[in-house]
């Protein structure tokens, strides 16, 4: 084997995560890293374009805050929340408070941004390949991974590391080795760009509360607007010429009035793109050598855009722990530095998760859609805190079961105001279907689907 193929760090996936990570162990170490991509070319996605302020926030501590500049990124000062035609905004913060935003792009500018910040970097080799397998001893541990060269049509290439890192996304196939979790798939976003429009609420995300499932919008560069349409799993609808008409049918009269000149156009102009809506529990195995991150250990609901907020934190944890060892040479130290990551980021996106899962059943649930409406058009810390939550500032886990219940409480008494016990008690029950699993799903660490301890 090529001596050159030899690496203390090699990192599987040049995307959100993979990219953050090589830029900010090429900022706090020496260590060797070779990161491995399939395509360098700018990619075109219909998500992973609106980051939450605590996203931002941890990527300017990593020193990764110049990614924002020269992509036409927009700001995003908080939310927009729309129930038949009726709305209201939530700013992230007071307005005595020091003023915190997010930002909105388009996902190839962002990524190629990111792949930028570590192309100086001496310790970084990029490698164009598709990662095949992982390459293992007689006792399981990861020795690095095998790969396809598209240039030379070589099949058997090796690259050989200490430590593994594999963020490939959604559909990696490495997955099954390094993790006893199983994606599952729960309907599909469809992405549309309007032009020529203004949004409702400038520099905001909207939250359309639309039937059968949300639609969110935002700015993703000057003149230039970011739709998801969420289809549940129960709307059997998969032929292009079906979804144009329920686009013009049923969701264009739920629009904004203001949009629905764009939405038409861009609708009429066929230029959507699908993506399935996927969710992951992060029920890793320890393999030694290898430790998986972002979308290939967990994933959630776009509804909320936290996506990326978590793949931030986690690259943050993930790194400070690798700077803490003074060598990846030593196994037991290595392993338990792993073990700590999935332990520490576990507790830190348990209610980022949560509330991915929690706020998309209550928008697909007509009685907790209204109630969540009414409740945070109170104002206040009924909007505030929750907002808090949503874009990542605060982690707690008591404040976010405190709102819950309280939307829960809200819609089950306007629902027995309204003259029906039964329909109440029916409300009640379906608020504990959606959080009670949560529950025992995010709170434990879960190491090889058992829970962890020290």
């Amino acid at each position: 084997m090529n001596p050159s193929q030899l690496f203390d760090i090699c990192i599987v996936g040049a995307g959100v995560g993979g990219s953050a990570m090589c830029s900010y162990l090429s900022k706090i170490t020496e260590y060797k890293i070779a990161i491995i991509e399939q395509d360098w070319n700018k990619p075109d996605q219909i998500i992973g374009e609106l980051l939450q302020p605590s996203g931002v926030s941890k990527l300017r501590e990593m020193g990764l805050g110049e990614v924002f500049e020269n992509i036409d990124a927009q700001k995003i000062n908080g939310y927009a929340m729309f129930l038949n035609q009726e709305s209201f905004n939530l700013p992230y913060t007071n307005k005595e408070e020091s003023k915190v935003n997010g930002f909105g792009f388009r996902y190839g500018k962002f990524i190629q941004a990111l792949r930028s910040s570590f192309s100086e970097a001496r310790n970084i080799t990029r490698i164009k390949g598709k990662v095949t397998d992982l390459i293992t001893n007689d006792k399981g541990k990861v020795l690095g991974v095998q790969y396809s060269d598209p240039e030379t049509k070589n099949n058997h290439k090796d690259i050989k590391a200490k430590l593994t890192i594999v963020c490939q996304g959604s559909t990696s196939r490495l997955r099954s080795v390094l993790s006893s979790s199983e994606p599952k798939i729960n309907g599909f976003m469809l992405g549309l760009i309007l032009e020529d429009c203004d949004l409702p609420y400038q520099n905001h995300g909207h939250v359309i509360m639309a039937n059968p499932g949300p639609v969110l919008t935002y700015p993703v560069g000057a003149g230039k607007i970011r739709v998801l349409i969420d289809f549940p799993k129960s709307l059997k609808i998969k032929k292009n010429e079906e979804i144009a008409i329920f686009l013009n049918d049923v969701i264009g009269p739920q629009m904004p009035e203001v949009l629905r000149e764009s939405f038409y156009k861009s609708v009429s102009a066929g230029n959507f793109k699908t993506r399935p809506t996927v969710t992951l529990s992060a029920k890793p195995n320890i393999n030694k050598g290898a430790i998986l991150l972002g979308d290939t250990l967990n994933m959630r609901h776009p509804v909320t855009g936290a996506g990326m907020t978590v793949a931030f934190s986690d690259v943050k944890i993930l790194g400070n722990q690798i700077l803490k060892l003074e060598s990846l040479d030593n196994e037991q130290k290595t392993e338990k530095a792993l073990k700590h990551f999935y332990k520490i980021r576990k507790k830190e996106n348990a209610t980022l998760n949560i509330l991915a899962f929690a706020l998309y059943q209550i928008f697909l649930h007509p009685a907790l859609r209204n109630a969540c409406f009414n409740y945070l058009k109170k104002g206040g810390n009924f909007s505030l805190e929750p907002m808090s939550i949503l874009s990542g500032i605060s982690r707690s886990y008591n404040l976010l079961l405190k709102h819950f219940f309280a939307v829960s409480w809200l819609g089950v008494s306007d629902t027995f105001k309204s003259g029906s016990l039964r329909q109440a008690f029916i409300v009640l029950k379906d608020t504990m279907k959606i959080i009670t699993p949560l529950v025992f799903t995010e709170l434990p660490l879960r190491i090889g689907g058992k829970a962890y301890k020290e």
